[in-house]
Parts: structure tokens; sequence; C-alpha cells
């Protein structure tokens, strides 16, 4: 047998004066003796002497102790960032058998990497009597920052042994995190490309009247109570702010662990075009102190025109013509009618209303003699059109004039108006017709030569070749007309020696359209402005005598 042998120490350090007694008990693998027990026994005598006992939640708390717990206190658990705390009394025990004595100064002090998110509220009192005494003090945990935060707390006193008692502390820092989600797509802090995906393209819609609303949701995905801070709480800026307006803002705060609170953007736009704007939300989530992304929209606006027998009339057109359908033509005041379809095409991108009712409207002298006799559609969708139909009924011989008006939410042509024209004839009816197409009818009794129908004749030198022009005499009646005068064209007036007809027109003219040309030509005898009358004389009983008046201008120019 190999004997072997391990030693042990017993420091005795009587709590209390006379003789102290205790037991020792040692655990082997000895079959007849174990566990091996023997008594011991001492003499207090002398000073007593203080021992100090820290505890948190009536849990001792060892000196020196580097691993906080929940159930001595010293772990405190969660607390937000913004204006979250707890709190945790922990008792200063005097176990010895003298007054403890504390000594630091502070009595309690707090060390660290983050001992500025620990406080004592309340120092323990001293000295804390023997035997049993006890004092408490208050520490309280308010993290600057998310995440784990630690501390030490330190005190100093006369316990012989344990003369600088410590133990860590510690706690967890929450904060809120924002997220926001449109159409329940996540809307990432910062976003400059909006999408239809996520709402943040709110799409097209009228410039007048039109709107588009979008709900979005602000979630808290964090652990910490989230505050929206600004003024409001979403605000819009940029280049086209005034478009975009929160319809309904989110309440000031929004609880942790993935709750949401909604917000309502509406889009108005204002002119066509994208429409740009960025949403800000202020928050106290330290990631996104300021949450952004860019919103967009189109404004849209219809585009009216106005067509007759597929060619565009210009908004204002004065001078009604048969390739557009504007003019009419002549009929039978007794028993004839004309009809013309239009069209009104949206050429723009927004939704074209007619306003009015009727959509279409006649007025001017000649009105009475128009009718409207089928109406258009309304609203008529981008790119597509609708018709309506007019016909022309005269109560008497001659030229009927109107005007057409549609007024509709095209932001650029709001009215919308063109003349049209009819003759009503009986027996022979003439008009005589000028300008390069032949298609400008000059009236009789007209005293304003123009270049577009023909009566102006422009500059000729008198020294150069003569100018002519051809017109056109018209029979709109349902007779023969007959020219009657010898010549048929005469020439009066100041300068009428400046004129000559070079062409004279047939004697008849067919009824129901039937036409006959002439020449005019001039050359100028002297400088300056050379005036002379056309008449025509005829068996329209409307206009026996058709006369108007005829110009040029001489030049001294080869």
């Amino acid at each position: 047998m190999r004997n072997e042998s391990e030693a042990f120490s017993i420091r005795f350090r009587p709590r209390a004066t006379g003789v102290r007694r205790a037991t020792v008990s040692i655990a082997n693998t000895d079959a007849d003796e174990n566990p091996y027990r023997f008594d011991i026994i001492g003499n207090g005598v002398g000073t007593p002497v203080p021992e100090i006992d820290v505890r948190g939640n009536n849990v001792s708390i060892a000196g020196g102790e580097a691993t906080p717990t929940a159930s001595a206190g010293t772990d405190f658990g969660k607390a937000e960032v913004a204006g979250g705390s707890v709190t945790r009394t922990f008792t200063v025990a005097n176990l010895g058998t003298g007054a403890l004595n504390l000594t630091g100064n502070p009595l309690v002090q707090i060390t660290g990497p983050q001992a500025g998110d620990f406080a004592i509220l309340a120092q323990p009192g001293t000295p804390v009597a023997a035997p049993g005494g006890s004092s408490t003090f208050r520490a309280k945990f308010d993290p600057s920052a998310g995440g784990l935060r630690t501390a030490t707390v330190t005190l100093r006193s006369n316990d012989a042994d344990e003369g600088t008692y410590t133990f860590t502390i510690q706690g967890i820092g929450t904060v809120p995190a924002m997220e926001v989600r449109g159409n329940n797509q996540p809307i990432a802090g910062g976003d400059a490309s909006p999408t239809t995906d996520d709402g943040t393209d709110f799409g097209g819609t009228d410039v007048a009247g039109g709107t588009v609303s979008r709900s979005f949701k602000i979630y808290n995905q964090g652990e910490a109570t989230l505050h929206l801070t600004g003024n409001p709480r979403v605000e819009i800026s940029g280049a086209n702010a005034g478009d975009f307006t929160v319809a309904a803002q989110p309440p000031a705060t929004v609880a942790p662990n993935g709750v949401w609170r909604s917000f309502q953007l509406k889009f108005d736009p204002s002119a066509a075009g994208v429409r740009r704007a960025t949403v800000t939300i202020a928050g106290d989530d330290p990631d996104h102190a300021s949450y952004t992304f860019a919103v967009s929209g189109e404004g849209q606006q219809p585009d009216i025109e106005v067509r007759g027998n597929n060619v565009v009339i210009a908004g204002g057109d004065t001078t009604p013509t048969a390739g557009d359908n504007t003019s009419f033509g002549s009929t039978d005041v007794s028993s004839g009618t004309l009809s013309k379809v239009f069209t009104i095409v949206n050429a723009g991108n927004g939704s074209l209303n007619l306003t009015d009712n009727p959509e279409v409207t006649i007025t001017g002298p000649g009105a009475a003699d128009f009718a409207l006799v089928s109406r258009p559609t309304t609203p008529i969708p981008p790119g597509s059109s609708a018709d309506f139909e007019l016909r022309f009924d005269p109560h008497a011989v001659g030229a009927s004039n109107a005007s057409i008006t549609i007024h509709s939410n095209d932001p650029d042509e709001a009215t919308y108006s063109f003349a049209i024209r009819g003759v009503g004839v009986a027996s022979a009816y003439m008009v005589v017709l000028g300008g390069p197409k032949l298609d400008q009818a000059i009236e009789s009794g007209d005293t304003t030569p123009s270049l577009d129908d023909s009566t102006d004749f422009g500059e000729n030198g008198i020294w150069g070749q003569p100018v002519t022009k051809m017109l056109l005499i018209s029979n709109y009646g349902s007779m023969t007309l007959n020219l009657t005068a010898i010549p048929s064209v005469q020439i009066t007036g100041p300068n009428a020696g400046d004129f000559v007809v070079e062409s004279a027109p047939g004697a008849s003219v067919a009824r129901d359209g039937g036409t006959t040309t002439f020449v005019l030509r001039f050359h100028a005898a002297a400088l300056g402005l050379r005036r002379a009358t056309v008449h025509i004389y005829s068996n329209d009983p409307s206009h026996s005598e058709y006369r108007f008046d005829i110009l040029g201008l001489g030049t001294d120019s080869a």
C-alpha cells in the first residue's frame, strides 16, 4: 500500500466572542468512512469585525462576480433607448460583529465601458450596524444606445478581506426599427426609383379633376416604441411637392415588434407630365432618423381635335371650306337639306369630357338653319373619338353663317369653335369665288379686297408685265343662271382703266353647282394703289347686281 497525503487549511474568523464550534465533512471513496467527519472548536475573543454582503432580490452577490443574473437583479433586462429605464434596489448587509463602514466617495461607484448608462439614484447609509444590519441603494439603467451595456459596481469598506467589493451589472438597450411598405412591399429608406409594385408610382390621372390615393404602412420591427418626430409626421418636399398631399397622417408612436400604423397620400397633378416629390418621415430609429423615399405620378390631359371629312378643323377657324365639311354648299330653301358628319378626336393622354348640354352648340346669325342631328358621346378616352352630325335646312335664300362651339376639359382649348356656312337657294343663285383653289367666296358688296380671294392683285410694275387673276362664278340655285349685261363683267371706278376682262365668263351657268370662269388683268398705269369695282348682272333675284371691289399696287419696277 502506498501512503499519500493532501493538505488543506481552515481559517478561524469568529463573528462573536466565546466558543465557536463546527464540523468538517470530507467526501471520499473509502467504503467504511465516507464521508470522513471531525469536529473543530475555537474561542472568539478580541475586537468585533465587519463582514460585507451585497444582495439583490435577497440573493447574495459574490464579490468579484462577473456574470450578471436576473435572479440577483444584476441583469437589468431590456429598456428602450429613448425614454426607457429600469431601476433595481440592492441591499448592503453586515454579517460581521463590528460596524461596517463604507468608505468610497461616492459610497457606491459605477465604472466600466458603459458606466454612463447606469446611475445610483440613492446611496446606502453608513455605517451599517452589526450584527445583521443593512442599508439599501438604488441603481437605474437608462441606455444611451442599443445592444448589451455593461458596467462595474464598486463598494469600498472596512471589511478586512473584502475592502473593495465589486460585481458586474448589465442591461440591453432596445431601439425601434422603422420600415415603410406600400402594397405590402418594403420601400427601402432613401429609395429614389418609384414603382407601381410598392405604390410609390401613382400612375396617371387627369390634370383637371383627377386624383389617385395610396395607403402606406409604417412598421416598427424593433423592440422599442417608435416615435415619429417630424412636424408634420409625414412631410412632402421636392420639385412637385404641391401635387402630393398627406390625406391622413399616422399617429405619433408605433408600438414595437411588428406593429404598424398607416398614412395616406393623394396625387392631384397640377400640370401634365411626370410629377415627382420626396416623402420624409422623421423618427427615433437610430438607423433611419430621416426615412425618405421618392414618389411620382403622371399628370394627364386631353387634347381635343375636331375633323370633318377626316381633315382637321383648326380651333377658331372662321373660313368654312368644302374640304373639311364646314361649307355645306347650297340647297333649295323649300325642300332641300344637307348633312355633314364631324368627328371629335381625343389626341391627348387624359379623358376628354365634353361639358355642355348638349355637347355641341350652334350660335350665330344663321344658327336657326342648322341643327344637331346626333350628339357625340362623352367622356372620350385617350386615342378615341366620337361623331356628331349637323344638318343644314335653310329658311331663306342666301348664305347662312353660324358657329359651332364645344366646351371641354382640354386645358389649352377649353372652348373649341369654328365657323360653318351653307347657302339657301331658289331659282338661280350666284356666288363668285377666288383664291388659288377658287374656293374662297367673294361676298357681293365686298369692299375689302384680299390676296386670299384674288381681289387684291398685289404689286405690278408700270413697266412690267400685267398680273392676271382667274375668278369663278358658281350657280347654287335650282335654275340656270343667265348673265344679262353686255359685256357680262363690267369694271368701273377711279382706276378702272388699269383692269381689263381678259377672258369673259360664259353667258349662262348650269343649275345645282354649275360654274364658269373669267380672267381679270391688272396693269398699273401709275404708282400707288389702283382701285376699281367689278359688276356682274344676272337673273339671280338676290344678286341681280353682284359687285365687289378690286385693287392693285403700281410700282416703278420693270
